[in-house]
């Protein structure tokens, strides 16, 4: 069941969340069907999507991880985007299309991206039905210099400029996700948060789900000009000294932020890709106005230290692939 199901601890902050005036109609989700996906797909659901309206994109809808999503009563659809010929018919009966991402979680920078947001935008394009696009993007200032983030803004320019389709870009800062993986979370809970930050650098944090409730309350909208909209997305912001602070607070023991200078020297001789967004987060000017977030979606942003009560952060034992298991028995959706 790892990473394909949703995490259904509900926060205090619920009975606010759903706001979006969701009808009967479809709504196609692309790139949610592992990893992160299932905590946009819940996303979705706090807002008010039911799962009968999601039609999940899957290259390999008979994937055992995937049964439970089914059970649920979300629609799994065969496709896949790397092959254009079975793409036809993906977003019948869809009026919107969340398109989560068009690449792999992988640590080598998958090329293929903005290819597959072309054929995606193809059919889109051939649809009619298909009113608004909402894609979950990156923010960043002009002059980044990261080959992650310049490959998103393509799709952006892919779904915008190349194929005129409505779409709504949410750009996300650093996925409070993230500091699940196997590569932070366990020095976390010994004692040492390791960021190759200063720990008074301000970190602009971004949850996966709230960018799912972001997504379905701007598909439940008009959809923007023709220009699109470009929107900044970040549900905290924090420093790595006020993070570890949060991390202790969680898991009842010691946590203190260290500034991991040899991860970047390593980094930058033997993991360029990663070097890059390294120093993307020490040098970075781009800002997000969490207020003005606020005040246009209330009620539909986490702060961090809720999110690691949500995500039960404090259990030593739960894992990455735990943020997407769930038990159906005690769902309870509406």
């Amino acid at each position: 069941l790892m990473g394909c199901l949703i995490l259904l601890k509900m926060v205090a902050l619920t009975p606010a969340l759903v706001v979006a005036a969701v009808t009967g109609s479809k709504l196609l989700v692309v790139g949610a069907s592992g990893g992160t996906g299932a905590r946009a797909l819940r996303g979705l659901l706090d807002v008010g999507y039911t799962p009968a309206q999601l039609r999940v994109l899957s290259r390999n809808p008979s994937k055992p991880s995937l049964k439970p999503m089914q059970e649920l009563g979300i629609e799994i659809y065969a496709a896949d985007l790397d092959d254009p010929s079975t793409l036809p018919g993906v977003s019948n009966m869809c009026t919107g299309c969340y398109v989560h991402s068009t690449s792999g979680d992988t640590k080598k920078l998958d090329i293929g991206e903005v290819v597959r947001a072309q054929h995606l935008a193809q059919v889109l394009q051939a649809d009619s039905s298909v009113r608004h696009v909402v894609y979950n993007s990156a923010a960043a200032e002009p002059t980044h210099c990261v080959k992650r983030i310049a490959q998103k803004h393509a799709v952006e320019h892919v779904f915008t400029a190349e194929f005129s389709l409505p779409a709504t870009h949410l750009r996300a800062n650093l996925f409070m996700e993230e500091l699940w993986k196997s590569y932070t979370r366990p020095s976390i809970l010994k004692g040492t948060y390791p960021f190759s930050l200063a720990s008074d650098r301000t970190v602009y944090l971004t949850s996966v789900r709230d960018m799912g409730r972001l997504a379905g309350s701007c598909l439940a909208r008009e959809p923007p000009p023709a220009a699109g909209r470009k929107l900044n997305v970040a549900s905290d912001i924090l420093n790595p000294a006020l993070m570890a602070e949060a991390f202790a607070d969680a898991q009842g023991t010691p946590c203190v932020h260290k500034q991991a200078r040899l991860l970047r020297w390593i980094a930058r001789f033997f993991f360029p890709d990663l070097y890059e967004v390294i120093q993307f987060y020490r040098t970075s000017t781009e800002t997000t106005d969490v207020e003005a977030l606020q005040r246009e979606f209330p009620g539909l942003l986490t702060p961090f230290a809720a999110f690691l009560e949500e995500t039960g952060w404090g259990n030593a034992t739960a894992t990455y692939e735990h943020l997407g298991i769930v038990d159906l028995k005690e769902a309870e959706l509406t």
